[in-house]
């Protein structure tokens, strides 16, 4: 019988402020401790935002640091993640990597008889300049290795599983979800956000609470932003979090001639009053699994323009969702954004919508729970 709570090996890049590093932090802040705890393994050197957080709720955090893409780092790393494994034994591991880093752990974990190694599939593509053939073999490796598969929708689990396990019912897809009360809208927030950020009385504020990251397209943003500008000066763009882009982003927004019209405000652990602050989220993302920050921003009752084929309509829980082919170009996503009118919205109510238990994280992480005892024969 195992000891209770279970403990659970959650291996995860960081616990930076990014889309499934947060799922997993909701996740641990509604899960029952008695049931089960969670544990991290990163890659990341550096302390990230957050690890302090995870420990009070009582889980540990452990780094194999992967410091050096030469082969020597490389093979350095693997040895230490395989001697990591090797004295830190779980009957649970979840991978949430991307594909190529993900198959290291599930082999190790393999060959040191983890008993249950779970994959999870957070987006619809890869970031990794990689071809479909070498992807196909990292896929199949990683089927072969993992014992359970997971996604955070169906077109995240057909990317890595492919469509005959999906539609078979041999993926749990566990929808990304949040605890909608704290991102319900306030006027007060509006208020105080856009006092703070100078913002004058009729500007539209176009937002974005992605990581400045490729993936998020925040260059295809400033293009808009050039067009608008064109247009008039009603619109003004707010990026809130961080990344390796922050300085190329500032860079092209002078070049373009609309640093005057583009904020970046950095990391914030107030995203909540933002998203009331907002009057439309962009989210040209050039691939999402099903992105959190659009869950988050239809709970504040904030409208959303999507990338097209890119972002799974799979997000769409209200009808706040609006997609566009990012193919179209800037102009055509300013077009829109210029014909848009900003909605009235209810001061403390979650708007109606298909709220059902999926995007909720108590309910999510009850699910989640279940999962893992069923694993251990405990229910």
């Amino acid at each position: 019988m195992p000891n209770r709570p279970i403990r659970v090996l959650h291996v995860i890049n960081s616990l930076k402020r990014g889309g499934a590093e947060t799922l997993l932090r909701n996740f641990h802040h509604a899960i029952d401790p008695a049931r089960v705890q969670f544990d991290y393994l990163l890659s990341f050197p550096l302390e990230t935002d957050y690890e302090a957080e995870v420990k009070q709720l009582g889980g540990r955090i452990y780094r194999v640091a992967y410091r050096s893409e030469s082969t020597l780092g490389k093979f350095s790393f693997l040895c230490r993640l395989f001697l990591f494994l090797l004295t830190h034994r779980y009957q649970i591991i979840h991978v949430h990597l991307a594909p190529q880093a993900a198959q290291w752990p599930l082999l190790f974990a393999k060959i040191l008889r983890f008993e249950h190694r779970i994959i999870h599939s957070h987006n619809i593509n890869t970031s990794k300049e990689e071809s479909s053939a070498s992807l196909d073999k990292i896929k199949k490796r990683l089927s072969r290795y993992a014992t359970d598969y997971y996604a955070c929708s169906n077109e995240a689990a057909t990317f890595l599983f492919g469509s005959a396990a999906t539609r078979n019912g041999k993926v749990v897809v566990l929808t990304n979800s949040i605890d909608a009360k704290q991102f319900i809208y306030s006027k007060m927030n509006r208020a105080a956000i856009r006092k703070k950020l100078g913002i004058e009385t009729g500007c539209v504020v176009l937002g974005s609470t992605a990581r400045l990251e490729k993936q998020k397209n925040h260059t295809f943003m400033l293009q808009i932003m050039s067009q608008l500008r064109s247009m008039g000066n009603r619109w003004i763009l707010v990026l809130v979090g961080d990344g390796s882009l922050v300085g190329a982003i500032k860079d092209e927004a002078k070049r373009l001639g609309i640093s005057d019209i583009v904020k970046l405000v950095g990391v914030s652990d107030s995203v909540n009053a933002y998203l009331s602050a907002f009057d439309l989220l962009l989210m040209p993302s050039l691939h999402e699994g099903l992105p959190l920050a659009a869950i988050e921003a239809q709970a504040a009752g904030l409208p959303i323009l999507a990338s097209e084929n890119r972002v799974t309509k799979e997000v769409c829980c209200t009808n706040l969702v609006h997609f566009l082919p990012i193919e179209d170009g800037a102009l055509a996503w300013a077009q829109w954004i210029a014909n848009f009118t900003p909605i009235p919205r209810k001061e403390g109510e979650i708007p109606h919508g298909q709220w059902s238990d999926g995007y909720d994280s108590a309910a999510s992480s009850r699910v989640l729970t279940d999962r893992y005892e069923k694993m251990l024969g405990l229910s």
